[in-house]
């Protein structure tokens, strides 16, 4: 775990990035507000990064090794089997593929385990493969004589006046429209919350029933997995910056997010709308005529915000990892780490739905109904709770960084900031393609089965971990350390099979 040396350094260092990304409109490289955000971005990577113990022999925590294990198990289909059929690649060294013993040996995990992991990673791949199957089936659809803008009038019907281009690239079909207005790719392919209105995409509801019934019998798939297929492999892109976004988007065209679960949807489709996610009948209680809180709503707007974090938390590693995996993830930050890292404006579509929520006359009928009371007694009630939610939204989640305990924002700025800084570092220093491979997988399980809540569970004036609480940083931290294990426990068990 990375150690702060200078406390005051560091909270002026994260205030004047706060400041700076929170008044940023959009600068791009060459002006001196750009300059100096990257330098402050590059400062504080370097000193958020964990920095492994070269010769450390303890057990890893359990997210991690299960994590490692997924990466493990994932990297061969990734290098052979969908390296093959959805690039063509044709690799000749087989990847490195560790033991299960010493795997077990290593991780502490037991070969049961071991094996059900193997198994979800191949079920994953299947799923990769019937995604390869719709893009082909569609591209043949247009090589046979179907005109593209019928094409894409079947998919998105309100487009149908549209003129467009496909391309088809592994498991993803890009529609490339000229009317769209050219966006960073991280918006285009929904990994960053849009500044503005969102770009258009396809919804499985609008897409023509006569098209999903012909591809449901042509690859054998039931209707609803042709629903989600669908919308996991159709794009709407622009065209103004086209080839960029397909080359960033190898992080889904390639697998990598199929294999993972991380980054293959839009972050706008899990936190624009507020539902059962709040679980609010755990936390109201009906006391006779009046609505009472069993928990302080403070506690309950963080609980609630935190699962809707996690969507956001995904999402930005996403856009990292796709970076590394298109070589434009350099040391030197530029204005694209800037746009991942404004957390000022991120938060706002994390918290917003939750307060709109709150005040919405239709969440207050709605509730009115289920617990049969009239609709005054909760909107009464919850004028208390807006207010709550609403300090707590701009006091411990998008308020600047604060000497006596760290914001939300703060927590993941430093969360993302370690992440960039030993992930771009280890993969410059990968030697290999299974080390590079297993290095991006093993992120992306961890981000997708660690939850933020952990960030701010062990922050605090009182955890010893600095003035603004606890970074994870299992990338730099454990990575090097466990890779170096397996392949010395690897090399002896074949030194003991050749003996033997």
């Amino acid at each position: 775990m990375a150690v702060t040396v200078d406390h005051e350094a560091e909270r002026l260092a994260l205030w004047q990035l706060y400041r700076g990304l929170s008044q940023r409109a959009y600068e791009r490289e060459g002006t001196q507000t750009v300059s100096e955000l990257c330098r402050l971005v590059l400062g504080l990577g370097e000193q958020y990064r964990a920095v492994a113990r070269v010769g450390r022999t303890d057990r890893p925590p359990r997210r991690v090794a299960v994590s490692l294990a997924l990466a493990l198990s994932s990297g061969p289909h990734l290098e052979q089997t969908l390296g093959r059929v959805l690039t063509g690649a044709n690799p000749l060294a087989r990847p490195v593929g560790f033991h299960t013993d010493a795997i077990a040996a290593v991780l502490g995990i037991p070969q049961w385990e071991i094996d059900d992991l193997r198994d979800e990673a191949d079920r994953r791949a299947a799923f990769a493969l019937k995604q390869a199957r719709v893009v082909n089936w569609l591209m043949s659809r247009l090589a046979t004589g179907l005109a593209p803008n019928r094409l894409l009038a079947q998919l998105a019907p309100g487009l149908s006046r549209e003129t467009a281009s496909f391309q088809g690239r592994g498991t993803r079909l890009y529609a490339v429209l000229p009317s769209l207005e050219t966006r960073t790719p991280g918006e285009v392919l929904g990994w960053f919350p849009p500044r503005g209105e969102a770009l258009p995409r396809v919804v499985s509801r609008h897409v023509d029933n006569a098209l999903k019934r012909t591809l449901t019998r042509a690859i054998g798939a039931e209707p609803a997995e042709v629903d989600a297929l669908l919308e996991s492999v159709v794009a709407l892109i622009p065209a103004g910056n086209a080839d960029v976004v397909i080359a960033r988007d190898r992080w889904r065209s390639e697998g990598w997010s199929t294999m993972t679960g991380l980054g293959d949807g839009h972050v706008l489709d899990a936190l624009t709308t507020v539902g059962e996610e709040t679980g609010w009948r755990q936390w109201i209680h009906l006391n006779g005529s009046q609505l009472e809180f069993k928990s302080d709503p403070r506690a309950v707007f963080d609980s609630v915000g935190a699962m809707r974090c996690n969507q956001l938390a995904w999402s930005l590693t996403a856009a990292q990892l796709a970076r590394l995996i298109d070589g434009t993830a350099k040391a030197q930050p530029d204005a694209e780490d800037l746009d991942l890292l404004d957390f000022a404006h991120h938060l706002r579509v994390v918290v917003d739905p939750l307060l709109h929520w709150v005040v919405s006359p239709d969440t207050h009928r709605k509730l009115a109904g289920e617990l049969g009371v009239d609709t005054s007694v909760v909107a009464r009630s919850f004028v208390g709770l807006a207010g709550e939610w609403v300090a707590q939204a701009d006091l411990a989640w998008i308020g600047p960084p604060k000497e006596d305990a760290p914001g939300v924002q703060t927590l993941l700025l430093r969360q993302m900031l370690a992440l960039r800084a030993s992930s771009v570092r280890l993969e410059d220093e990968a030697v290999d393609l299974d080390r590079s491979t297993t290095l991006r997988l093993f992120v992306a399980h961890y981000a997708r089965e660690a939850r933020v809540e952990r960030l701010w569970r062990w922050s605090g004036p009182d955890t010893g971990t600095g003035s603004f609480g606890w970074t994870d940083d299992p990338l730099g931290d454990w990575f090097s350390p466990l890779w170096t294990r397996l392949v010395d426990q690897h090399d002896a068990d074949l030194e003991q099979t050749d003996w033997g």
